[in-house]
């Protein structure tokens, strides 16, 4: 009976899992357009995920985006030769919040631990950094950065989120130059 309770409560809480898939076929190419800092790339009921820009932009027509049936590959290479300082390109995709007080409600706790599970690949001696975004009262994030290797490796992070959230993200931040390949993102309670 016990062993029942448990397999139902995991079963729900898989259910309160949410992912963005970006591979695409046929591929579609993306783009920044000149003054603007942001590139929608999915964008399906309450999902939303975003490539953007912080700081002062470069030539936003050197970003090269496009989403394949590898996933969505981001080579910022010769964009970021033009950038004053800093460079730096972001991908955001947004969670349903409300999945994840389910898992709340469903496990008796407090907003659970919570994972992001990212399917990536990036060049040799690559790093992004992985955040837990969103909003209280102020901006709220946890970071954690990550060490690329060659070909498709699958990165985790986990973190307690405060229960006074009103939206919560997933954010990659890209700084380094090389071409990225975003296969995957989900975020799921624990």
């Amino acid at each position: 009976m016990i062993a029942r309770i448990f397999a139902l409560v995991f079963a729900a809480a898989a259910l309160c899992a949410e992912e963005y898939n970006f591979t695409a076929s046929p591929a579609q190419t993306l783009s920044i357009r000149e003054g603007q800092r942001k590139c929608v790339v999915v964008r399906q009921g309450k999902q939303l995920a975003e490539v953007y820009i912080f700081g002062r932009p470069g030539e936003t027509g050197l970003l090269k985006l496009s989403r394949t049936p590898e996933g969505l590959t981001l080579d910022p290479t010769e964009y970021f030769k033009t950038v004053p300082d800093k460079p730096n390109l972001n991908l955001r995709a947004v969670f349903d919040l409300d999945k994840l007080k389910l898992a709340e409600n469903v496990t008796k706790s407090t907003l659970p631990n919570n994972r992001i599970t990212l399917v990536v690949s990036g060049p040799e001696n690559g790093s992004l950094t992985l955040y837990f975004e969103g909003r209280t009262r102020s901006h709220f994030y946890r970071a954690k950065n990550v060490k690329l290797k060659p070909g498709l490796q699958s990165c985790t992070f986990e973190a307690v989120l405060p229960d006074t959230l009103k939206e919560i993200s997933a954010r990659i931040s890209i700084s380094r130059p090389g071409v990225y390949t975003i296969q995957s993102i989900r975020m799921e309670p624990l």
